[in-house]
């Protein structure tokens, strides 16, 4: 899990930084630096508290300015929103859907449904970004609560970016303009958003990201302190709540400034989506299998579990450069199913046997048992 969020952390902070280093043309490097500063800073002064009250605030910003922005979008399309829509579809018949059985075909439907299955229940389920907020939550049913909402505003969210990625593909392909993905949103900000909304787009980016770094950093601190150290090594507690808080920010900065220091070097694995499944599948996947391995599997042994993970990590990891040409939501499928497939068969070559069937009458019983079906 930490390895995962970490590589989160770092791709998140990478696109935010991407963008707005084209709308206000200032150096990513900078921004990168910045954003994580911010983070890092009401973070580990405000605590758990800072970081869930800022996320809401910053939901409310975010959302808002998605809505402003589908509404200039499609304002400056010139056309009605089922136009745009028939438009993006006209030339993509094979683009929306397309489940060819092949690994390298970028976005094709079966590697989109395997991994974004896989990813989101992972995130819901066994992301302790989620868990521990379910946690902290005073009952069981206000955690429930808390679920449900954020599935909503996901339903509010993603399909307001969807529209607005579909108005500006008719948008760009209508002027003639050949744009990257990536820069397609941060270029049309910049050259036809009004002043002030531009201001508006800006914050609302900075929100959605800082909410992603805070709430990563503080779960990768919490499980450092709570399922590391005071379970593995509990002789390193401070004595008193002093010091144990200013152990616990130390950790917060080194969390946060690893996370930065590694969102300046991750430009290189691709665009944007490629960056993010890259640096999360080699540990998403195989974190979920561990969960699935403990919930729906009694007969699975710490021995499998363990080495399930850590090589169904480690080959995902190799895969990602190895095989480059990948569509990248297949290293989620990838990296869970290694784990899974490992997992079981070490489980069952190691797998203890009850004490009483090493017993005399056990052996005795199970030799009966044997010649009787023979």
């Amino acid at each position: 899990f930490v390895l995962l969020r970490i590589g989160w952390m770092a791709a998140a902070t990478y696109a935010a930084a991407l963008v707005v280093a084209k709308v206000a043309n200032v150096p990513q490097t900078g921004v990168i630096l910045t954003l994580g500063a911010v983070a890092i800073l009401y973070t580990m002064l405000g605590g758990l508290r800072a970081v869930m009250w800022t996320d809401v605030v910053q939901f409310f910003v975010f959302t808002f300015t998605i809505l402003i922005a589908l509404w200039l979008v499609i304002s400056k399309t010139g056309l009605g929103a089922g136009e745009i829509a028939s438009r993006y579809a006209a030339d993509r018949t094979d683009v929306l859907f397309d489940f060819s059985p092949s690994l390298t075909l970028a976005y094709g439907s079966w590697g989109l449904l395997l991994g974004s299955f896989l990813e989101g229940v992972s995130a819901f389920g066994a992301d302790q970004v989620a868990v521990q907020r379910y946690l902290s939550a005073r009952t069981e049913r206000t955690a429930q609560t808390g679920a449900w909402l954020n599935l909503l505003g996901m339903w509010i969210v993603m399909p307001g970016l969807l529209a607005i990625g579909a108005g500006l593909a008719v948008y760009y392909a209508g002027h003639g303009e050949a744009v990257a993905a990536d820069e397609a949103l941060p270029t049309f900000v910049r050259f036809h958003f009004p002043p002030g909304m531009t201001g508006l787009f800006l914050a609302a980016l900075l929100a959605a990201i800082m909410s992603s770094i805070d709430s990563g950093i503080h779960s990768v601190t919490t499980a450092l302190v709570v399922d590391f150290r005071d379970r593995l090594l509990p002789q390193w507690k401070p004595d008193n709540d002093a010091d144990d808080v200013r152990l616990i920010r130390t950790l917060v900065v080194l969390v946060g400034a690893v996370s930065v220091g590694l969102a300046c070097f991750v430009g290189p694995l691709g665009n944007v989506f490629d960056i993010a499944k890259k640096t999360t599948a080699a540990f998403g996947g195989p974190l979920l299998a561990v969960f699935v391995l403990a919930l729906f599997f009694p007969r699975s042994s710490v021995a499998g579990v363990f080495l399930g993970a850590l090589a169904g990590a480690a080959v995902t990891f190799w895969l990602t450069f190895a095989k480059a040409d990948w569509f990248s939501m297949w290293f989620w499928p990838a990296g869970f199913g290694l784990a899974m497939g490992i997992g079981l068969a070490t489980s069952v070559l190691t797998r203890r046997r009850e004490a009483s069937a090493l017993t005399w009458r056990g052996i005795v019983g199970q030799a009966r048992r044997t010649d009787t079906a023979s």
